[in-house]
């Protein structure tokens, strides 16, 4: 989708009907691949931040079976957009990803693991970031999972986590 096309129909309002997408559960994809695509604009980032959308691609993250895996890819690829616009650290963290991305990171499952590491170190790049990390219980060790078991990418990301957390 060029960015043109994304403008257009960031100005047209459609944040509030992927807002009430997501509130079926038969259009949750489509609203979920949609913000994905959007997410990429540096205009939607602020937007969807401080939308519903947030929570929601928490949710959808832990739902488990009840959630086909490219709509979950599509909630976590969007996560790590929004993340890397700073003001909207806050907003996500006040969203209890930092517990769910620490379980996706420990599930051994290479699909999940180098993204939801990458939104970590995003995380970490701003102090309550950095506080929540290291509060939360059991992120260290989950870190120093991934070391003996990650490939050399997620190896890598866990060690800059783990020197950002120093």
């Amino acid at each position: 989708m060029d960015c043109r096309n994304k403008e257009l129909m960031l100005t047209s309002g459609v944040i509030p009907l992927l807002e009430r997408m997501i509130s079926c559960s038969h259009s949750q994809g489509p609203a979920t691949a949609l913000y994905l695509n959007l997410s990429c604009l540096e205009k939607a980032k602020p937007v969807i931040g401080s939308s519903q959308a947030v929570p929601f691609f928490v949710k959808l993250l832990v739902q488990g079976e009840h959630t086909e895996t490219q709509c979950k890819l599509d909630a976590l690829h969007a996560l790590y957009n929004l993340s890397t616009h700073s003001p909207n650290i806050p907003t996500l963290l006040s969203s209890n990803i930092i517990k769910t991305l620490q379980l996706l990171a420990s599930t051994g499952d290479h699909l999940w693991i180098e993204k939801s590491l990458a939104v970590l170190l995003n995380l970490a790049s701003r102090q309550e970031g950095k506080e929540e990390m290291i509060s939360s219980q059991g992120m260290i060790n989950t870190l120093a999972t991934v070391l003996d078991t990650g490939d050399t990418i997620e190896q890598e990301q866990a060690v800059a986590c783990l020197v950002i957390l120093c």
